[in-house]
């Protein structure tokens, strides 16, 4: 794999006329979605159609390697050594956007996506993922949009169906989502992220059994899909048997060590499980890859919570309210710590601040451990 990559690298340099040697690309994971192809490598003197077609088929099958090994950074400065003429291609388009959706750089995947649909309206391939960076920005006119043209336009490609059924699911239609996800594996049986997207709306719908069997079909047609095996981890989660639980996440996160949030997810299992030094080894995992990352300062400050290392929960916390005033869950374990330290007053104005912050408390639905005021709230049992 290195040794294809330097090979990559020197082909793509020596053909250069500028100066990119002098500026190579940076190490970090972050992805920038600025670039515009302007200062990417020129290949001025390309010697021949077959040379450049040999090139363009090396340097995808280098980024699919990458990718499949989810080491984003080679596979973004791979990406970012191509010249002009491949930077817009489809698959170099669809390649970029893989690797943000991956890094959680939701918007970077939508502004990709968006550009390969324009490029290529007639394509479908890679709408499933933007139905789904679409989904977690919450924007739901946009999805509401992209799944009605691909309905007009498209009703006989399965990635329609997915995008239909973000869509449904956005609006907590979920029946609907499974009809649309179903939809999508009778048109294609082998397409295994139709599956993983079925498994989570039949958790929605808590058809645990159901939600098993889809992810587990996933895992036969791809084994070593990352989403699934944590799908069924969330299954099993869900059920409260935290030790299958942690036994599937942590075969994700084996896969794809670079997920911050199955990071995060496993640490509240083994805090769960009595393993608290394990879990803080995976926060502490976690915030490597992203120091800033505030659902992971987040788990971290739960975790002291639980641990009851109280002063130190309370100063990450009002760290992470300064960066993230809105977030309701952020001042409700304030609230908690700060009653148990006796501070009765700042108890009830963080509690305060965090009903108005969201009166129904919907935040909450995702922070299991925030389910009552008491400190001493049992853990789930233990398979």
């Amino acid at each position: 794999m290195d040794d294809l990559f330097r090979e990559m690298t020197n082909k793509l340099l020596s053909t250069s006329t500028n100066t990119a040697r002098e500026t190579p690309a940076p190490e970090s994971n972050a992805f920038d979605c600025s670039k515009d192809g302007t200062d990417q490598v020129d290949l001025a003197q390309r010697s021949s159609p077959g040379e450049d077609m040999f090139l363009c088929m090396k340097s995808f099958a280098l980024v699919e390697e990458a990718i499949g090994s989810y080491r984003w950074g080679v596979a973004k400065k791979i990406l970012d050594l191509v010249p002009p003429w491949m930077a817009d291609l489809p698959a170099a388009l669809h390649m970029r956007a893989r690797i943000a959706f991956e890094l959680t750089e939701y918007n970077c995947a939508k502004d990709i996506l968006q550009k390969l649909r324009k490029l290529y309206p007639h394509r479908t391939e890679g709408m499933e993922l933007l139905s789904t960076a679409l989904w977690h920005l919450q924007d739901a006119h946009e999805l509401s949009s992209l799944a009605q043209h691909l309905t007009t336009e498209a009703r006989s490609r399965p990635q329609t169906w997915c995008v239909a059924g973000n869509c449904f699911s956005l609006q907590r239609q979920h029946a609907k989502a499974v009809d649309c996800m179903e939809r999508a594996i009778q048109l294609d049986p082998y397409f295994a992220y139709a599956y993983t997207l079925l498994g989570h709306e039949l958790i929605f719908q808590e058809e645990y059994d159901r939600a098993a069997n889809a992810f587990r079909r996933a895992l036969e047609i791809s084994p070593k899909d990352y989403r699934a095996w944590h799908g069924l981890g969330l299954v099993h989660l869900r059920k409260e048997q935290m030790g299958l639980a942690q036994v599937n996440i942590s075969k994700a996160v084996t896969i794809n060590p670079t997920n911050r949030a199955m990071l995060c997810q496993l640490a509240q299992i083994e805090q769960a499980l009595n393993r608290p030094e394990r879990a803080m080894r995976l926060i502490d995992r976690a915030l490597a890859l992203d120091p800033d990352d505030v659902a992971c300062r987040y788990n971290r400050a739960r975790l002291l919570f639980d641990t009851k290392h109280n002063e130190e929960c309370v100063k990450e916390l009002n760290e992470l309210k300064e960066v993230s005033p809105d977030e309701a869950y952020i001042y409700h374990l304030l609230g908690k710590v700060h009653r148990r330290l006796g501070n009765n007053h700042l108890a009830l104005l963080n509690y305060s601040w965090a009903t108005e912050m969201d009166p129904r408390g919907e935040q909450m639905l995702g922070h299991a451990g925030e389910r009552s005021y008491d400190d001493d709230d049992p853990s789930p049992t233990a398979s």
